[in-house]
C-alpha cells in the first residue's frame, strides 16, 4: 500500500513538474506556438539594401547577358539560399535567379521601353514564410 501511494505521489509531482515548466515561458513570445503567432511568421519583412542599375535608358538594354536580354539585381538584407524568391517590376514577375543574398533577373524589352518610375520588389517564400521587401523605385529616362 505504500509503494501504491509514492506512485500516485510521484505522478502527482511530476504532472505538477510539468504544468509549471509550460508556464515559465508563458511571457516569452518566442516559446507560443499558437495561432496568432503562426499568423504573425506568415509574412517576413525584407529590406532591399542596393540594386542595379541605378538609371535606365528606355528602350536600350542594360547589364545586356549573353542571351541579349538586359538584367536587373538586387541585393537584401538576408540570404535568400534555398528559397522560391523572384523580383516582380511594376508587378510583372520576372524569371529571377537567387544566390544567397543577391537575386538577379532578365527583363523584357518592354517593361523598360517608355520613360518613367518603375516600381521594383522581391517577394517569395523560404521555409514555409513568405516575404516581401519594401519596393524601390528603377528610374527609365
Amino acid at each position: 500500500m505504500i509503494i501504491r501511494i509514492e506512485r500516485v505521489a510521484c505522478a502527482v509531482l511530476l504532472g505538477a513538474a510539468i504544468l509549471l515548466s509550460a508556464c515559465s515561458d508563458a511571457g516569452n513570445p518566442q516559446s507560443q506556438t499558437h495561432a496568432p503567432d503562426a499568423v504573425a511568421r506568415s509574412q517576413a519583412s525584407l529590406k532591399i539594401s542596393s540594386y542595379g542599375p541605378d538609371e535606365v535608358v528606355a528602350g536600350k538594354p542594360f547589364n545586356v547577358q549573353p542571351d541579349g536580354q538586359a538584367a536587373v539585381w538586387v541585393r537584401v538584407d538576408r540570404s535568400l539560399a534555398g528559397s522560391e524568391a523572384s523580383i516582380y517590376l511594376n508587378d510583372e514577375r520576372l524569371d529571377s535567379a537567387v544566390s544567397a543574398d543577391l537575386i538577379t533577373a532578365s527583363v523584357p524589352a518592354k517593361l523598360y521601353a517608355k520613360p518613367g518610375t518603375y516600381v521594383l520588389r522581391v517577394t517569395g517564400v523560404q521555409n514555409g514564410v513568405s516575404f516581401q521587401s519594401d519596393p524601390v523605385n528603377l528610374l527609365v529616362r
